[in-house]
């Protein structure tokens, strides 16, 4: 039998570093070799590239804790510094958030949704801050 604490701990091995929420941060910071800084560029740009979208995503799926990604040349194109972490949320939630926002603001866009703001009947509801909040967020 397992306890609590020993339920809720990470699967991910113990790091140096600090953690944060969810996710692991993931940095690094390297010298470029003379002459080699625009290689380093076409390389980021093909992975960020529309055509190899899908191979990224698929990646970022199976990691399934990176989503924020900086690829930053600096020092007259001498340095090197790749920089990832995002504390609260991991790819998944992220995508599923997004899945969710979408739809919401298709219904948004109905004119069924409209009757139902017009209805008298959802007056409480309305006039709910957690709804008029969530009409703010859509909006804005």
């Amino acid at each position: 039998m397992t306890t609590e604490q020993e339920s809720t701990q990470s699967a991910q091995p113990k790091r140096p570093g600090q953690p944060a929420g969810v996710c692991s941060e993931y940095t690094i910071l390297a010298n470029i070799k003379p002459g080699q800084a625009d290689a380093m560029r076409a390389a980021n740009a093909a992975v960020s590239s529309e055509e190899n979208e899908p191979a990224s995503r698929a990646a970022l799926q199976e990691i399934g804790t990176l989503h924020d990604a900086r690829h930053v040349i600096f020092d007259d194109d001498t340095r090197y510094l790749f920089a990832s972490s995002y504390p609260e949320l991991t790819v998944q939630q992220i995508w599923k958030d997004q899945r969710a926002n979408q739809a919401f603001q298709e219904v948004l866009d109905t004119p069924e949704f409209r009757a139902a703001l017009d209805n008298p009947a959802n007056a409480a509801l309305l006039a709910t801050p957690a709804f008029q909040k969530l009409l703010d967020q859509a909006q804005g």
